[in-house]
């Protein structure tokens, strides 16, 4: 294993070990074309979601948003993404 791999691994496992105690885990990288990004609950019950639509000619938009538990959108990010337990991240699958 390289030396860079090791650092690298040294110093973010421990990070993903420990999510639910940090309001901020690790990314999760998924392969090219199985997801459209991540999603994280909070210790607070809130649904993170970070997504991203890549176009033509190297087009990149990035978008963030913050669900609370009692809106009707935080029900339906729930459902595609299969659940959420505290402090869980997940990769979010693509539309259908």
């Amino acid at each position: 294993m390289a030396p860079s791999l090791i650092v690298c691994l040294t110093l973010i496992l421990p990070t993903l070990l420990t999510s639910c105690q940090s309001e901020k885990p690790a990314p999760v990288v998924a392969p090219v074309g199985k997801s459209i990004g991540s999603a994280h609950l909070t210790k607070d019950g809130i649904l993170e979601v970070m997504l991203r639509a890549e176009g033509e000619g190297g087009m990149v938009g990035d978008a963030f948003f913050a669900y609370k538990k009692d809106t009707p959108e935080y029900e339906k990010m729930m459902k595609h993404i299969g659940g959420l337990k505290c402090g869980e991240s997940k990769l979010v699958p693509a539309y259908p």
